[in-house]
């Protein structure tokens, strides 16, 4: 479906309603408007993010800017991520099932007085009133980081989520390995369909949570964005580390400290460890405790806090979050 703006902007309200009703209707038939780039145009995103990357950096002084290259192509193998639960709000899947609540998003997009495409019922869903989806680490941003902190080629992901620093690695021409955890088992079989972009990059990646790894082997860079506690319930498996650790200091404990003791040991002399971490409504003091955690930990160093640029709020700025790099002595 396409629709432009021109086909609804003077309907008289009847006539409007009635457009309202063939757009649900077609959805309903259709079924929940997934990304599913085929293969094809996966490689085309992967060639154009490369291209990108010739003539421009996204890291420019403390600022990791981003772009959405690769982005639908990392959600095509994540249609679970639909339904993934956010801050105790509606998934996009509950606002798309809800016959109320998805006439609401309908009506809300007309309002824009934009398009009516997959692309714009699915930014509906996700953005509408008592609506918030999971998130996504972008290819663009990781590839960035890979570039830069990348050292000779092997790298650690402890949390790999939805493929957003897979694919970020297999653009890089740095990254020749990629090690990554991931305990959830649809994000982890999303994860390996994902491989086949690969192309000369080795992938390894293991169905396990990062707080029971045990890494056989040194990396240059250890990169990534651990979960904030229970923002996101990723999945009912025990597994998953607010499951397992529902209480935040245990999460804490059990989680977050267990992960990051294990990873400078891992980390040659030189290269880096960099995490992508905020505070969230749940757990306020992530990032103090984090810093406490590492404050506590010898042979790394800080030696740089990043922002990595998220939103344009209201076409006055943007929201950012930060990114803590950490040297290994």
């Amino acid at each position: 479906m396409h629709i432009k703006r021109a086909e609804w902007e003077n309907l008289n309200p009847e006539d409007l309603e009635v457009m309202k009703k063939r757009i649900f209707d077609y959805y309903r038939e259709k079924g929940f408007p997934y990304y599913n780039e085929t293969i094809r145009k996966q490689k085309h995103n992967m060639e154009q993010m490369n291209t990108y990357f010739k003539d421009h950096d996204l890291i420019n002084g403390d600022i990791i800017k981003q772009t959405m290259h690769c982005l639908g192509t990392a959600w095509t193998y994540f249609p679970h991520a639909w339904n993934i639960k956010c801050n105790g709000k509606n998934t996009p899947m509950e606002v798309y099932k809800g016959d109320e609540l998805f006439m609401k998003a309908i009506t809300k997009r007309l309002r824009r007085g934009t398009y009516v495409t997959d692309s714009g019922i699915r930014k509906e869903l996700k953005t509408t009133t008592g609506a918030q989806s999971v998130s996504n680490f972008r290819p663009s941003a990781s590839r960035a980081i890979y570039d830069k902190y990348g050292g000779s080629g092997v790298t650690w992901d402890p949390s790999a989520g939805f493929g957003g620093r897979l694919l970020g690695a297999i653009s890089s021409p740095t990254i020749k390995k990629y090690i990554a955890c991931e305990p959830s088992t649809k994000t982890y079989e999303g994860l390996c369909n994902m491989e086949k972009l690969a192309g000369d990059t080795k992938i390894e990646l293991h169905k396990i949570g990062s707080e029971d790894f045990k890494l056989d082997e040194d990396v240059d860079l250890v990169f990534t964005s651990v979960p904030y506690f229970n923002t996101e319930i990723y999945s009912d498996e025990e597994t998953q580390s607010c499951n397992k650790f529902p209480v935040y200091r245990d999460w804490l404990d059990g989680y977050l400290y267990k992960t990051l003791m294990s990873i400078p040991s891992v980390i040659k002399k030189g290269g880096y460890l960099i995490i992508n971490i905020a505070n969230t409504r749940n757990a306020p003091n992530l990032v103090a405790d984090f810093k406490q955690i590492m404050k506590n930990k010898k042979g790394v160093e800080l030696v740089e806090t990043l922002k990595l640029s998220l939103s344009l709020i209201n076409k006055v700025g943007f929201k950012y979050e930060p990114v803590f790099v950490y040297k290994k002595l």
